[in-house]
């Protein structure tokens, strides 16, 4: 539900958006499930581990990012035409991981943070970044999903 709800509850993909997502592990490969499912014109996979960004692709993502190879912001920007994702989800929860999602996304675009961070990260941004690049910013628990409500019996 983590993944799958980043992507259809927290971060409302439409049909046609472009979604990014950074870490493909179980959760990140759930969002991009998610993504296809609710039509997701362009679907990018970001990771540093080539058999995760294979499985990516078996579960949706319509292209790849090795991010020990390229630098994960650039390629997002440049696979749409400079504009960034209309939902970057970071399920990695790492500082550095959080910054390519911010920088990644659309002015008017949604960052969706699922993957946990620990007590102890901090995260250092300059603070005009988040006045002058409008667009929103959520952190996703559990997929914003109450089992109780949301899961047949």
């Amino acid at each position: 539900m983590a993944g799958l709800g980043a992507a259809v509850n927290t971060g409302a993909i439409g049909r046609d958006d472009t979604v990014a997502v950074i870490g493909c592990g179980g959760v990140g490969d759930a969002a991009i499930a998610g993504a296809a499912l609710v039509g997701a014109r362009t679907i990018i996979a970001v990771d540093t581990d080539n058999t995760k960004l294979a499985w990516a692709r078996e579960f949706g993502a319509t292209h790849t990012v090795n991010a020990r190879e390229l630098d994960a912001v650039e390629t997002i920007q440049d696979l749409t035409d400079g504009f960034g994702a209309d939902v970057v989800i970071d399920a990695v929860g790492r500082p550095e991981t959080w910054k390519q999602a911010f920088y990644a996304r659309d002015l008017a675009g949604t960052v969706v943070l699922v993957g946990v961070p620990t007590p102890d990260m901090r995260l250092d941004m300059p603070l005009v970044d988040f006045f002058s690049r409008g667009g929103s910013l959520k952190s996703s628990w559990y997929g914003d999903c109450l089992p109780e409500r949301t899961s047949p019996p």
